[in-house]
């Protein structure tokens, strides 16, 4: 028993919006895996065929098709980090939130979040198992991560 795709019952209308929804499903597969959140190799967007895992992979990750999303590498170290903040992981990648004009920048197993606005650009940096007892030894640890402190 076919699914019917729209209220004539027209065939041809049902194979047309069949594959139409083919060619979404492939396109959001290919999405996914260009940032890295399904395997490159496993899948072939151009004829793979809806799976359940598939479906929810897609479900899973829709903020990042739709572009609400992005990822971001970091280190093993940090992963259980950002975990316990709350982001999402999978395969060594944290999904992080954006918004329309911001852009998400993996820097030295960390990530920065980068706002443009019509005065400048900032950068937010997720200060992540830093000492905050001593000064210098924070500032030390920034210099490592070759983050600029600026002065006002």
């Amino acid at each position: 028993m076919s699914k019917k795709y729209n209220t004539l019952k027209d065939t041809k209308q049902d194979l047309i919006a069949a594959r139409a929804q083919l060619k979404e499903f492939r396109r959001e597969v290919s999405l996914l895996k260009k940032k890295g959140l399904l395997d490159k190799k496993l899948y072939d967007a151009r004829s793979v065929t809806p799976s359940k895992y598939l479906k929810s992979q897609i479900k899973k990750f829709k903020d990042v098709i739709v572009g609400h999303a992005t990822t971001a590498k970091v280190n093993k170290e940090n992963q259980a980090y950002y975990k316990k903040q709350g982001y999402k992981i999978k395969n060594g990648l944290v999904i992080v939130p954006t918004l329309h004009n911001e852009k998400v920048i993996s820097t030295h197993g960390n990530f920065s979040v980068v706002t443009r606005s019509s005065s400048g650009k900032v950068s937010t940096i997720e200060l992540t198992n830093l000492p905050r007892e001593n000064i210098q030894i924070w500032s030390e640890e920034l210099a490592k991560r070759h983050v600029k402190l600026v002065k006002d």
